[in-house]
């Protein structure tokens, strides 16, 4: 009896790090830019947030240009859905393994927020467009149908609304100052955040 309940229980453990390992290259952080650059700016936004869908449109463009392209900082995307329409969209969102066509998708998805946001059931949309950045039909059943997937992913958004206090979308975190910037603020003021977070680096050194 006590060697069969041990063979549960091993059982039971192998299943839970198979299911860890199958849902992991979802769950990866997002990087836009530079991994190596020296500050993180931590982007906590819902994909029907209108709001996140305008700062993606104007404020983000800049930031690429100006602080990401050359190397001062890099983005890292953390998925922190308000609704089931943005659920679907982040769980889709993260099949892709790409971080290219995963921000790729992304864009995607602000840019034609409303042919989809307010819909009653947005996964055929989401499923077709995901298809045309050319994950297969196979790619994505494979993916949704991952144990454990979204049940990990909804505990690591918990998360973040735990540790991190995040309460709105968009809020950006610079990771080395742990400065919160909620909505879509002027460019200058992630300049200025991302200047003296490199002071503060600078001091460290």
């Amino acid at each position: 009896m006590r060697l069969f309940f041990l063979a549960l229980i091993l059982t039971m453990s192998w299943s839970l790090a198979y299911a860890e390992d199958a849902y992991a290259p979802m769950l990866k952080d997002r990087v836009m830019g530079d991994p190596n650059a020296p500050i993180t700016l931590v982007e906590h936004s819902s994909l029907t947030c209108p709001h996140c869908a305008a700062f993606h449109a104007s404020t983000l463009k800049m930031i690429k240009e100006k602080l990401i392209d050359t190397g001062k900082a890099k983005l890292v995307f953390s998925d922190f859905p308000l609704n089931a329409p943005a659920l679907q969209g982040s769980l889709i969102a993260r099949c892709f393994t790409n971080d290219d066509l995963y921000f790729e998708y992304i864009d995607f998805l602000f840019e034609t927020q409303e042919n989809w946001a307010h819909t009653q059931d947005p996964r055929p949309y989401l499923a077709q467009n995901a298809r045309l950045l050319g994950l297969s039909s196979e790619e994505l059943d494979s993916c949704m149908k991952t144990e454990g997937y979204q049940d990990a992913f909804v505990a690591k958004v918990q998360q973040i609304r735990e540790i991190k206090d995040v309460r709105s979308t968009p809020t950006i975190i610079i990771a080395e100052t742990d400065e919160h910037i909620s909505g879509n603020k002027p460019y200058a003021v992630f300049e200025t955040a991302v200047d003296y977070a490199l002071s503060q680096v600078d001091k460290e050194k």
